[in-house]
Protein backbone atom coordinates (compact mmCIF):
# COMPACT_ATOMS: atom_id res chain seq x y z
CA UNK A 1 0.00 0.00 0.00
CA UNK A 2 2.96 2.31 0.64
CA UNK A 3 4.21 1.96 -2.93
CA UNK A 4 0.73 2.74 -4.28
CA UNK A 5 0.63 5.81 -2.02
CA UNK A 6 3.95 7.03 -3.43
CA UNK A 7 2.97 6.33 -7.05
CA UNK A 8 -0.32 8.20 -6.64
CA UNK A 9 1.40 11.08 -4.80
CA UNK A 10 4.08 11.50 -7.46
CA UNK A 11 1.55 11.15 -10.28
CA UNK A 12 -0.72 13.85 -8.87
CA UNK A 13 2.16 16.23 -8.13
CA UNK A 14 3.77 15.80 -11.55
CA UNK A 15 0.37 16.27 -13.21
CA UNK A 16 -0.16 19.53 -11.28
CA UNK A 17 3.38 20.69 -12.04
CA UNK A 18 2.95 20.09 -15.75
CA UNK A 19 -0.43 21.82 -16.00
CA UNK A 20 -0.02 24.71 -13.57
CA UNK A 21 0.62 28.20 -14.90
CA UNK A 22 4.33 28.82 -14.41
CA UNK A 23 4.80 31.84 -12.14
CA UNK A 24 8.29 30.89 -11.04
CA UNK A 25 11.44 31.33 -13.04
CA UNK A 26 13.51 28.23 -13.65
CA UNK A 27 16.07 29.51 -11.14
CA UNK A 28 13.37 30.03 -8.48
CA UNK A 29 12.00 26.52 -9.06
CA UNK A 30 15.52 25.05 -8.98
CA UNK A 31 16.42 26.90 -5.78
CA UNK A 32 13.12 25.92 -4.17
CA UNK A 33 13.67 22.26 -5.03
CA UNK A 34 17.06 22.19 -3.31
CA UNK A 35 16.08 24.34 -0.33
CA UNK A 36 13.05 22.14 0.44
CA UNK A 37 15.11 18.97 -0.07
CA UNK A 38 17.79 20.22 2.32
CA UNK A 39 15.25 21.19 4.99
CA UNK A 40 13.45 17.85 4.68
CA UNK A 41 16.67 15.86 4.98
CA UNK A 42 17.84 17.97 7.93
CA UNK A 43 14.48 17.62 9.72
CA UNK A 44 14.33 13.87 9.10
CA UNK A 45 17.92 13.41 10.21
CA UNK A 46 17.22 15.27 13.45
CA UNK A 47 13.69 14.14 14.28
CA UNK A 48 13.65 10.61 12.82
CA UNK A 49 17.22 9.35 12.86
CA UNK A 50 18.73 11.14 15.86
CA UNK A 51 15.69 11.65 18.12
CA UNK A 52 13.77 8.57 16.92
CA UNK A 53 10.40 10.36 16.87
CA UNK A 54 9.16 8.69 13.68
CA UNK A 55 10.07 6.10 11.06
CA UNK A 56 9.73 6.42 7.32
CA UNK A 57 8.54 3.46 5.26
CA UNK A 58 8.51 1.28 8.38
CA UNK A 59 12.27 1.21 8.71
CA UNK A 60 14.52 2.54 11.41
CA UNK A 61 17.47 4.51 10.18
CA UNK A 62 17.98 6.10 6.78
CA UNK A 63 17.52 4.00 3.65
CA UNK A 64 18.25 4.86 0.00
CA UNK A 65 14.50 4.79 -0.71
CA UNK A 66 14.02 7.38 2.06
CA UNK A 67 16.70 9.59 0.55
CA UNK A 68 15.13 9.52 -2.91
CA UNK A 69 11.61 10.10 -1.63
CA UNK A 70 12.57 12.75 0.92
CA UNK A 71 14.60 14.77 -1.58
CA UNK A 72 11.90 14.79 -4.24
CA UNK A 73 8.35 14.49 -2.88
CA UNK A 74 8.42 17.45 -0.44
CA UNK A 75 10.31 19.53 -3.03
CA UNK A 76 7.51 19.05 -5.54
CA UNK A 77 5.01 20.23 -2.92
CA UNK A 78 7.28 23.20 -2.20
CA UNK A 79 7.43 24.27 -5.85
CA UNK A 80 3.64 24.11 -6.11
CA UNK A 81 3.25 26.05 -2.85
CA UNK A 82 5.59 28.84 -3.95
CA UNK A 83 4.19 28.95 -7.49
CA UNK A 84 0.70 29.86 -6.28
CA UNK A 85 1.63 32.28 -3.48
CA UNK A 86 -1.07 34.95 -3.37
CA UNK A 87 -0.58 38.63 -2.68
CA UNK A 88 -2.31 40.39 0.19
CA UNK A 89 -2.14 39.53 3.88
CA UNK A 90 -5.60 37.98 4.20
CA UNK A 91 -5.19 35.78 1.11
CA UNK A 92 -1.72 34.76 2.25
CA UNK A 93 -2.98 33.89 5.74
CA UNK A 94 -5.78 31.75 4.29
CA UNK A 95 -3.33 30.15 1.84
CA UNK A 96 -1.05 29.14 4.72
CA UNK A 97 -4.01 27.72 6.65
CA UNK A 98 -5.05 25.72 3.56
CA UNK A 99 -1.54 24.31 3.06
CA UNK A 100 -1.13 23.41 6.74
CA UNK A 101 -4.49 21.61 6.58
CA UNK A 102 -3.61 19.81 3.32
CA UNK A 103 -0.18 18.84 4.69
CA UNK A 104 -1.72 17.46 7.87
CA UNK A 105 -4.25 15.44 5.86
CA UNK A 106 -1.48 14.14 3.58
CA UNK A 107 0.52 13.14 6.65
CA UNK A 108 -2.53 11.36 8.06
CA UNK A 109 -2.86 9.37 4.85
CA UNK A 110 0.87 8.61 4.97
CA UNK A 111 0.40 7.22 8.48
CA UNK A 112 -2.68 5.23 7.43
CA UNK A 113 -0.77 3.48 4.62
CA UNK A 114 2.23 2.95 6.92
CA UNK A 115 4.59 5.17 4.97
CA UNK A 116 5.08 7.12 8.18
CA UNK A 117 5.01 5.75 11.72
CA UNK A 118 5.05 7.99 14.79
CA UNK A 119 7.16 6.74 17.70
CA UNK A 120 6.99 9.89 19.81
CA UNK A 121 6.10 12.55 17.25
CA UNK A 122 2.69 14.21 17.50
CA UNK A 123 0.45 15.79 14.89
CA UNK A 124 0.65 19.07 16.81
CA UNK A 125 4.42 19.11 16.16
CA UNK A 126 3.72 18.62 12.47
CA UNK A 127 1.29 21.52 12.39
CA UNK A 128 3.90 23.80 13.94
CA UNK A 129 6.51 22.53 11.48
CA UNK A 130 4.17 23.12 8.51
CA UNK A 131 3.52 26.69 9.67
CA UNK A 132 7.28 27.22 9.92
CA UNK A 133 7.79 25.65 6.48
CA UNK A 134 5.19 27.90 4.85
CA UNK A 135 6.62 31.03 6.45
CA UNK A 136 10.15 29.99 5.54
CA UNK A 137 9.18 29.35 1.92
CA UNK A 138 7.54 32.77 1.69
CA UNK A 139 10.76 34.31 3.01
CA UNK A 140 12.83 32.10 0.68
CA UNK A 141 11.06 33.21 -2.49
CA UNK A 142 11.17 36.84 -1.38
CA UNK A 143 14.89 36.59 -0.64
CA UNK A 144 15.57 34.84 -3.96
CA UNK A 145 13.70 37.50 -5.93
CA UNK A 146 15.31 40.43 -4.10
CA UNK A 147 18.83 39.07 -4.51
CA UNK A 148 18.65 37.88 -8.08
CA UNK A 149 21.93 38.54 -9.89
CA UNK A 150 23.47 40.63 -7.11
Amino acid sequence: MTITFLIVSYSVLIFVLLLMPKRLTKVEAYMTFFVVSFHTLAADLLFASIMGLYNIMGKKGPQISDFITETTLPALFGIIFVNFLPTGKVKLFLYIILWVLLSTIFEGIARYVHYLEFTGWKTSYSILFYIYACLFMIWHVSFTRKNRMK
